[in-house]
């Protein structure tokens, strides 16, 4: 259901569990986010910002939780990261609606220009 920001945090929550990784912050921090919790989610983000290893994936997730947040500067430092570490979450970023605030991100125009995506045609 959409906006069930509730049972998302639960799965969300159960997913941790069972995997924890700080790649999962992002995604809860937007969730709060958009759910009008910005205390919660600012502090999140912070846990986040402190776990995330350089090569982990998420940084898309917290670029898209502070642009929920209108930290537009945030949000285009971590889009850039998220590039440079080659984010498997870019992919979705021009179709995902979750990340629909994060291409109002200055450089996004940019960023998305530079994604080049390989493909086999199996000939």
């Amino acid at each position: 259901m959409v906006g069930d920001y509730t049972n998302a945090r639960a799965s969300l929550a159960t997913a941790r569990a069972l995997s924890p990784a700080a790649a999962s912050r992002g995604i809860e921090a937007y969730i709060l986010a958009v759910s009008g919790e910005v205390d919660d989610a600012r502090q999140l983000l912070a846990q986040a910002e402190a776990g995330l290893e350089a090569n982990d994936n998420g940084a898309t997730d917290i670029a898209a939780a502070y642009a929920v947040l209108g930290n537009m500067e945030r949000a285009e430092v971590w889009l850039k990261r998220a590039y440079d570490a080659h984010d498997r979450t870019l992919l979705y970023v021009t179709v995902e609606p979750r990340y629909a605030a994060l291409r109002e991100v200055p450089a996004f125009g940019q960023i998305s220009r530079g994604m080049v995506f390989s493909h086999t045609t199996g000939r």
